[in-house]
């Protein structure tokens, strides 16, 4: 912890002293500490306390703090439950990307196949009108 003398500028870099101070309790049951640290600077001696930390505390009834136990350690189990979930719609993502491309795999398959059986249609119709031209030509070349 360092802190900046108000009186030279120069940087103090430890506290001479640290402690704590608890302020009042408010209408809600709760209190501040601050943690307070004093420094001296060492090129011209002044002493100089600045806030080091504060923290909220609340007092509560045991019931209560029962109660907020029991809420985190559900929000914990929920956490788990909701990391548990989130890989599981990973692996349900992979799942249904892989059987997206099987499917366009069968369906090109299943495309290629039905070209496949137009082109040997139309190479047996390509055959019938070569046979049917090679008849009309040798008569024409007869007469």
């Amino acid at each position: 912890m360092t802190a900046t003398c108000p009186n030279c500028r120069n940087e103090v870099q430890q506290p001479s002293k640290i402690w704590s101070i608890a302020g009042e309790l408010d209408q809600r049951g709760s209190f501040s500490e601050k943690r307070i640290a004093l420094y001296v600077c060492e090129r011209c001696q002044t002493k100089f306390p600045i806030v080091a930390g504060s923290k909220r505390f609340r007092i509560i009834h045991e019931a209560e703090l029962a109660l907020l136990r029991k809420k985190a350690s559900e929000g914990e189990e929920l956490a788990a439950k909701v990391r548990e979930m989130n890989e599981k719609i990973r692996l349900l993502n992979a799942e249904l990307e892989s059987v997206k491309q099987e499917l366009e795999l069968e369906r090109l398959r299943n495309r290629r196949d039905s070209l496949h059986d137009e082109v040997e249609y139309l190479r047996g119709v390509k055959r019938g009108f070569q046979e049917e031209l090679a008849k009309l030509e040798g008569e024409r070349w007869q007469k």
